[in-house]
C-alpha cells in the first residue's frame, strides 16, 4: 500500500508499517484482555497510595518511598506524580476499577522511552501536568479528568469520552473502534514532524462543539474491519490519502460533503455519501477494486477536478447509482475517468474538459436532468454496448457528446412529433460487415472507420433526424466525403441512400444528415465507392457459395471474367483463409478451421460480396 511505504520512509515504529487491520485489533483485544485478567488477580490486593518521591523507573519502588506499584491497580489504589517528578513508565499501567486512578499532577511528568502502555477502561485520570508516553488506551464513558498535555505514538479509543480541557497530539497513529469516541472539551493534535493514521474499525471519532480536532498536518484515514461513519477525520485540511477496506458487506457513511485531496482508494466495501457531495480536487488520485463501490442518491453531486486520468474505476451500487450534478473538469482534455457500472445523473452532466469512458455501461440523464459542456475536449467514451443516453421531446433534438478512445464522434438526434424517453447512442471504432461483427469493412472500404449504435425500447416504432459527426483522421481509403451518406444496417445487410455533400462544422469537423429513420441498428458513414452496400456482387447472382454446412471444404462458383478475392473470416473478424477465384468453379480446404461460424468476402471490380457458411 502507498501508506505503508509512506511509513516506511519516515522510520516509523514497525508497528504500524503495514496497516494491517487484523494485528491492530488483535493488539487492542490482547490488551483489553489483560487489562480484565490482570484486575481478577489483584481484587484480593490492599489499597494503596503511591506517591511518587524522587524521580525514577515506574518498576523501582524507590521511585514511591518503597512501595511496589503493580501494573494493574486494585480498588482504590492511587499513583500520585507531583510538581518536579518524572517517572519513566518502564512497565504497563492498567486502571479497570472504578476506585482506582493515577494523578500526574501540575508540574510533573509521567514519560516512557519503551512500548508499555497505560490502558484505562475504568477509574479515573486527573491533575495537570504531563503524560508523554508510547500507547494510550481508552475504553471509558467518564473518569478522563485531566488537564494537562497528553502526548502517545499510539492511541487507541473504544467507545471512550474525553470531557476535560486536554490537549492530547498523537504522533503515529489514533486507532478508534467500538462505537462512537468523543472529545466534548479539549484539543486533539496530530503530530507535525510525520504523517499520522487515524484508523477506523467500526467506531466513529466525534469532536463536539466544546473541543477542538487540528488536522492541519499531513493525515491518512484508514476504515477497517466493520461499518463506520465518516465523521470529522475526513475534514482537515491536512488529510492525505484515505483506504476504505471495511470487507464487501460493510459500508463507510459519510457525515459530511468529502473533497479528497490525495488518493481514495476503494479495496472492499461501499462507500456511502449520504447526501453528501464527493469532489476530487487537483491533486487528488483514485484507487479501486471490483469490490469497493460508491452508493449515491440524487442528493450528491461528483465532481472532478483532478490533474489527470484516476486509474480506478468509480463502481456504482446497481440500487443506488444515481448522482444529482455529475462534472467533469480535468486538468488537461486527455485525462479520463472510469465507470464501472451503470449511472444515473438526475441534475446537470457537465462536461468541461476530459473524458467519462462507460465501459459496456450506461449513464443515463434522467428526465429531471440535462447535459451542458460537450466537445472533443470533453465527451464520453463508449465501449462495447456502453451508450450515453437522453430522453428527447417531441419535435425537439439532443447532441449525444459521444466517441472512441480515439476520436469524438457526436451524434444530433432530431424527433418528429414523438417524445422518447431514455434513447441511447454508442460509438465503436470499426465497421463491421454484419453490423456488430463479420470482418473489418474499414480495411479496403471507403467509411468513416466508425459505427453508431442507436436503441430505444420503441425501435421499431420511431420517427427520427440523424446527423453523424466526424472528423478527417477518421476517413479512410480515400473516402470522398463529397459524396457521403449515413447507411443503416438493416434486414441483414448495409443500405444506400442519395449521397451528399457532408457539413463542414465551425469545430473543423463534418457532418452528413439522414432524415425520416423508422428503426434503429446499427450507423455509418460511407460514400458513393463504398462497394459493400448496393454494389453487392450476391444481388446479381454471379456468386454460389456451396455446401452449408461445408466439412472439409468449401465451394465457389463465380460467374465473373476478371480473377476475385476470396477471403474466410471468422465471427471475431480475423482473416483465416484467403484464395483467388476465377470464372467456374473453385475449392477452398477447410483444413485447420475449427468447427464453427465463418464468412466469405469476395472481391472484383469494385464490388464485393459476403456469404455466411458453417464448418462442421
Amino acid at each position: 500500500m502507498v501508506m505503508s511505504s509512506v511509513k516506511a520512509s519516515q522510520g516509523m515504529n514497525p508497528i504500524f508499517l503495514n496497516k494491517k487491520e487484523k494485528f491492530m485489533r488483535k493488539f487492542f483485544t490482547k490488551a483489553l484482555m489483560g487489562v480484565a485478567a490482570a484486575g481478577m488477580l489483584a481484587t484480593s490486593a490492599e489499597a494503596k497510595t503511591f506517591t511518587a518521591v524522587v524521580s525514577g523507573k515506574l518498576s523501582n519502588s524507590a521511585t514511591f518511598g518503597g512501595d511496589q506499584v503493580p501494573v494493574t491497580l486494585s480498588a482504590n489504589d492511587v499513583i500520585i506524580i507531583g510538581a518536579g517528578i518524572t517517572v519513566d513508565m518502564d512497565q504497563d499501567i492498567i486502571i479497570n476499577d472504578a476506585s482506582s486512578s493515577v494523578s500526574v499532577l501540575l508540574g510533573g511528568t509521567l514519560q516512557s522511552s519503551g512500548s508499555n502502555y497505560m490502558a484505562m477502561t475504568n477509574g479515573s485520570l486527573t491533575g495537570s501536568g504531563t503524560i508523554d508516553v508510547d500507547s494510550i488506551m481508552l475504553a471509558v464513558q467518564s473518569g478522563i479528568n485531566f488537564t494537562g498535555n497528553m502526548t502517545a505514538r499510539a492511541m487507541t479509543m473504544s467507545n471512550a469520552t474525553i470531557n476535560s480541557a486536554i490537549d492530547v497530539t498523537v504522533n503515529e497513529a489514533l486507532y478508534v473502534m467500538n462505537g462512537t469516541s468523543t472529545f466534548t472539551q479539549g484539543t486533539l493534535k496530530l503530530s507535525n514532524s510525520n504523517t499520522t493514521d487515524i484508523i477506523i474499525d467500526g467506531g466513529m471519532l466525534d469532536i463536539q462543539s466544546g473541543a477542538t480536532a487540528d488536522l492541519t498536518t499531513s493525515y491518512n484515514v484508514m476504515y477497517v474491519g466493520s461499518s463506520s461513519t465518516g465523521g470529522v477525520e475526513l475534514t482537515g485540511s491536512g488529510l492525505q490519502m484515505i483506504d476504505i477496506n471495511v470487507g464487501n458487506s460493510n459500508n463507510v457513511t459519510l457525515d459530511n460533503d468529502l473533497v479528497v485531496t490525495g488518493n481514495l482508494s476503494l479495496t472492499s466495501g461501499t462507500l456511502v455519501l449520504n447526501g453528501n457531495n464527493l469532489t476530487f480536487n487537483s491533486t487528488s488520485s483514485f484507487d479501486a477494486t471490483a469490490n469497493g463501490m460508491i452508493s449515491s442518491t440524487s442528493g450528491s453531486d461528483i465532481t472532478i477536478l483532478a490533474a489527470s486520468s484516476l486509474t480506478g474505476s468509480l463502481m456504482f451500487d446497481g440500487t443506488n447509482n444515481t448522482v444529482d450534478d455529475f462534472t467533469i473538469n480535468f486538468g488537461n482534455s486527455s485525462s479520463e475517468v472510469m465507470i464501472g457500472s451503470d449511472v444515473m445523473v438526475a441534475g446537470t452532466l457537465d462536461l468541461q474538459s476530459g473524458r467519462i469512458n462507460i465501459g459496456a455501461n450506461d449513464i443515463q440523464v434522467m428526465s429531471t436532468g440535462s447535459i451542458s459542456g460537450g466537445s472533443a475536449n470533453s465527451y464520453i467514451i463508449t465501449g462495447v454496448n456502453g451508450s450515453l443516453s437522453l430522453d428527447i421531446a417531441a419535435n425537439a433534438d439532443e447532441t449525444f457528446f459521444v466517441g472512441t478512445e480515439d476520436d469524438f464522434a457526436p451524434a444530433v438526434i432530431k424527433s418528429n412529433g414523438a417524445a422518447y424517453a431514455d434513447l441511447s447512442v454508442g460509438v465503436n471504432a470499426d465497421v463491421m460487415s454484419q453490423g456488430t461483427f463479420g470482418y473489418n469493412v474499414d480495411d479496403k472500404e471507403s467509411v468513416v472507420n466508425t459505427t453508431w449504435f442507436v436503441e430505444n425500447s420503441a425501435s421499431a416504432n420511431v420517427d427520427i433526424d440523424m446527423e453523424l459527426w466526424w472528423s478527417s483522421n477518421m476517413e479512410v481509403n480515400s473516402f470522398d466525403r463529397t459524396k457521403a451518406y449515413v447507411s443503416h444496417y438493416v434486414n441483414g445487410s448495409w443500405d444506400a441512400t442519395a449521397s451528399a455533400n457532408a457539413m463542414t462544422q465551425t469545430n473543423g469537423m463534418f457532418s452528413i444528415e439522414r432524415k425520416g429513420v423508422k428503426s434503429l441498428s446499427p450507423f455509418a458513414v460511407f460514400d458513393d465507392n463504398t462497394s459493400l452496400s448496393v454494389g453487392e456482387v450476391a444481388t446479381t447472382n454471379d456468386v454460389q457459395v456451396y455446401p452449408n454446412p461445408a466439412t472439409d471444404e468449401i465451394n465457389i462458383s463465380y460467374n465473373g471474367t476478371a480473377t476475385a478475392t476470396a477471403e474466410v473470416y471468422n465471427l471475431a473478424g480475423s482473416l483465416v483463409k484467403s484464395a483467388n477465384v476465377v470464372n467456374g468453379e473453385n475449392t477452398i480446404s477447410l483444413n485447420g478451421l475449427n468447427s464453427g461460424i465463418y464468412y466469405i468476402r469476395l472481391a472484383a471490380d469494385g464490388a464485393t460480396s459476403t456469404h455466411k457458411f458453417v464448418k462442421r
